[in-house]
């Protein structure tokens, strides 16, 4: 969440407000009024231009005129219950539009392939100025397999795949800008030194260390697959 909001303001965490995925007692950041500074949305906006945004993070509330917002429930890797995001929907009957002509759309979760089915059909009925979509099939597969696997490379080809049909729908003089939140790091070695605990790193599978890190628990320690993920984004 945090990344995503500097790709949209240009500054740093500390000054557009969104320090992370979550705020304690565990409340996400997902509003959009919950930034504090300037952001390209907002300038778009006041530009008079038309915006659409698809499960872009802390958009719910934002002043877009389709906005599929990241919004849920529940979750499954990186796809989202659509039910919660029709909810928080705009137009309210977004989602049920895009169904009438894509009757595959409303499933019960929107992964990349169906969040690229809602971006080519804004693009064809709608015809936005600006468009934010957020995929994230590849950050959920590199989260729970590790990069640079063979399941994390077709993902990708998939993401490919999907980009190409986006672009292949772009209007003439279109520009397409493809930005990344984090990267991944491998880890194949794992070692637990408990005169490391002083570090904020605890032995054992307990706990996870290194606090703002992405870490998974493997063979009974903890395993840090992402560089700079704090959770799923």
């Amino acid at each position: 969440m945090a990344s995503h909001t500097t790709i949209l303001t240009g500054v740093d965490p500390v000054l557009h407000g969104i320090l992370s995925n979550w705020r304690p007692p565990g409340d996400g950041y997902l509003d959009y009024a919950q930034i504090k500074s300037p952001n390209l949305i907002g300038a778009a906006h006041k530009a008079g231009l038309t915006i659409a945004t698809i499960t872009w993070p802390v958009t719910v509330g934002a002043p877009v005129d389709w906005n599929l917002p990241e919004f849920f429930s529940t979750r499954r890797g990186g796809d989202m219950d659509l039910r919660s995001i029709e909810s928080r929907a705009n137009p309210p009957d977004l989602v049920a539009k895009i169904a009438a002509d894509c009757p595959a759309f409303a499933q019960q979760w929107m992964d990349d392939r169906i969040r690229t089915m809602a971006a080519l059909w804004i693009l064809r009925h709608e015809r936005p100025q600006l468009m934010l979509l957020h995929l994230v099939d590849l950050d959920s597969e590199e989260h729970d397999n590790a990069p640079f696997t063979r399941e994390s490379y077709a993902t990708l080809e998939h993401i490919d795949q999907l980009i190409g049909e986006i672009v292949a729908e772009l209007p003439a003089r279109s520009a397409l800008a493809i930005v990344s939140d984090h990267g991944f790091e491998r880890v194949d070695r794992i070692v637990n030194d408990g005169s490391l605990r002083s570090a904020s790193v605890t032995a054992g599978p307990r706990k996870c260390p290194l606090p703002g890190r992405r870490t998974r628990r493997a063979s009974g320690t903890c395993r840090r697959t992402g560089s700079r993920a704090a959770g799923r984004s």
